[in-house]
């Protein structure tokens, strides 16, 4: 039974009509504050922590209004004992607001499946969207129609209110007829299609033209205009007119190429009208006009890099230019080159994995934003989507992948202003010969025979100021030698086809073999990986392999990162450059 204090608060509540979560949750948190009895506060906290759960449709089921990281939540489901539901059932009779009652009683019946709450929820969700109906402001209307629907569906309901919900869609939609710009008649068109007559599902389409007429004005309607035509291809699916969708995508594509010619001035938005464009023209029956927009796409590219603009960063050169003093000073050409090789850095993935979910929680927006990877062409070649907001790792292969960009961008600042100061006492030793690389490529263990000359003539050519030379000779080599590392290591280096003709792996399926792993320090392969084998990195081993590597790329703080790591890798194998590596880490 509720208390004279309980019902005195529900009397007062101001019930108010359309959405009143906010102020319901509110009102009835600082009412339990209040409440001098135990058993009071609990009933009323049990009210406003049911009031302020929303539905969700992934869950089919109600969930807290906030999760935070460490795991504490507001108000749950499993909040929700049997004497809590017991109070939400003799609270619901003192509520007159529409929301208040359509919350409560879907609650109580997605915890019971008592069948008289369904029903009440469904005829309050009605209420509720008769009363806040505006196809301006269209968000709380919906969500009411929408969840009396889904109650609705449900077998035992089925019969009671389908056609009611059915009905009351229909006729707002017709409401709307002559509606400009708004999404509402088109998201209760979806809501609907798949279960009205084809008589309804002809005069839908009708509706959904006229939206697309009025709509194909200018830039502020695209989303309008993009959802009218997914719409009407889904319903002339439904009436097997398939030969109506290509003229009625070639619309949509005429309109944002013309949207593209309005925003000329802003390159990127022109950019991404067109890509919208170029997707819609069919690869066969338009092959001319998508090449056609393919070059106006890059020439935009181009144009935008020109209206890029670098942040000025004052980065204060005197600590690290003497600290490699210091580490260089007096040394002789071999111990320079293997002292080169020590100035990259090997990450380590907990560091990194660290360092990602700093950056997310330091900074909002990466947890909002796709991150675009663009070449030196203006091209993007990589779209990293953000991490799920609650379970950043939740999936492994993306979270890699902001790894990937993590240490790329960690590598672009420090690191490759360290490499290239180191890389300049190099050349001040005067030409690098071959014969100057025996102590380390004759005696080393990983280094295959009839591979050692061309390994000693890239490493020259790298420590020589040819870099970008070097890296067409170094990049294959280095492969190599991982293949032949995971060979030794137990790892089959190739696979079967199903016509029975064997192919090699690819580096990325090497740096991830299993016994390789076991074997090496997993922190120098995933370095590699980032180097060599990841689009959101320099990606120099695939950029290679398809003569796309640029010289100016080639020749980056990426490259000469590479040729320190591959000259500190290979210095672990050889006797003479191990014995020089020992006594630099003595000194």
């Amino acid at each position: 039974m509720l208390s004279q204090f309980v019902i005195k608060c529900l009397d007062e509540f101001d019930q108010g009509t359309g959405d009143i979560q906010f102020s319901a949750v509110r009102y009835f948190e600082i009412a339990s504050e209040n409440a001098k009895e135990e058993e009071d506060k609990k009933a009323l906290n049990v009210l406003s922590g049911a009031l302020s759960m929303g539905y969700s449709d992934e869950n089919d089921n109600y969930v807290p209004q906030a999760v935070m990281a460490d795991g504490r939540r507001t108000f749950a489901m499993e909040d929700l004992d049997d004497s809590g539901i017991e109070t939400l059932k003799e609270t619901l009779p003192h509520f007159t607001s529409a929301w208040v009652k359509a919350q409560l009683s879907d609650i109580i019946w997605v915890r019971t499946c008592e069948q008289p709450f369904a029903q009440t929820a469904v005829e309050e969700n009605l209420r509720l969207f008769n009363e806040s109906f505006d196809p301006n402001e269209w968000v709380v209307c919906y969500h009411a129609v929408r969840r009396a629907f889904q109650i609705a569906l449900k077998p035992k309901i089925k019969n009671n209110s389908f056609s009611t919900v059915l009905q009351q869609i229909d006729s707002a939609i017709q409401k709307m007829e002559n509606c400009n710009g708004s999404f509402l008649p088109l998201k209760l068109i979806e809501i609907a299609v798949p279960y009205i007559s084809e008589e309804k599902q002809n005069q839908y389409l009708i509706s959904c033209r006229k939206i697309f007429d009025k709509s194909i004005v200018d830039a502020t309607t695209e989303p309008i205009v993009r959802y009218s035509v997914a719409i009407q291809c889904e319903l002339l699916k439904k009436l097997k007119r398939q030969g109506e969708i290509h003229p009625l995508q070639l619309e949509l594509a005429r309109y944002y190429e013309k949207i593209a010619t309005e925003s000329a001035r802003h390159p990127y938005q022109a950019i991404q009208m067109l890509l919208c464009a170029y997707r819609l023209y069919d690869s066969r029956l338009d092959r001319e006009k998508r090449l056609d927009l393919h070059e106006k796409i890059e020439e935009l590219q181009h144009a935008g890099l020109h209206t890029m603009s670098s942040i000025p960063i004052k980065y204060d050169l005197t600590p690290i230019r003497s600290q490699l003093d210091r580490l260089f000073h007096g040394l002789s050409r071999q111990e320079m080159i293997v002292e080169y090789g020590r100035i990259a850095l090997i990450y380590n993935i907990a560091d990194v994995r660290r360092g990602v979910l700093e950056d997310r929680r330091k900074n909002m927006f990466l947890n909002l934003l796709s991150k675009r990877i663009m070449d030196e062409e203006g091209r993007v070649i990589k779209i990293i989507p953000p991490l799920d907001f609650h379970e950043p790792e939740k999936d492994p292969n993306l979270f890699h992948e902001h790894m990937v960009a993590y240490v790329t961008d960690c590598r672009n600042l420090g690191e490759s202003i360290s490499l290239r100061i180191a890389y300049s006492y190099i050349q001040k030793q005067g030409g690098i010969e071959t014969g100057d690389l025996d102590f380390l490529i004759d005696n080393n263990a990983i280094i295959p025979d009839d591979r050692k000359e061309i390994i000693k003539l890239g490493l020259s050519m790298g420590l020589n100021n040819e870099v970008y030379a070097a890296m067409h000779i170094l990049l294959p080599q280095t492969e190599n030698i991982i293949r032949n590392l995971a060979k030794m290591c137990g790892d089959p280096i190739t696979y079967l086809k199903e016509d029975g003709t064997e192919e090699f792996k690819p580096l990325s399926q090497l740096l991830n073999a299993e016994n390789l792993r076991e074997s090496y320090d997993e922190n120098v392969l995933f370095t590699f990986e980032t180097l060599l084998d990841e689009r959101g990195g320099p990606n120099l081993r695939n950029e290679n392999a398809h003569g796309i590597l640029s010289p100016a790329k080639g020749s980056s703080g990426a490259a000469l990162c590479f040729l320190s790591l591959l000259i500190r890798f290979l210095s672990l194998y050889s006797c003479e450059s191990a014995e020089v590596l020992h006594k630099l880490l003595q000194r």
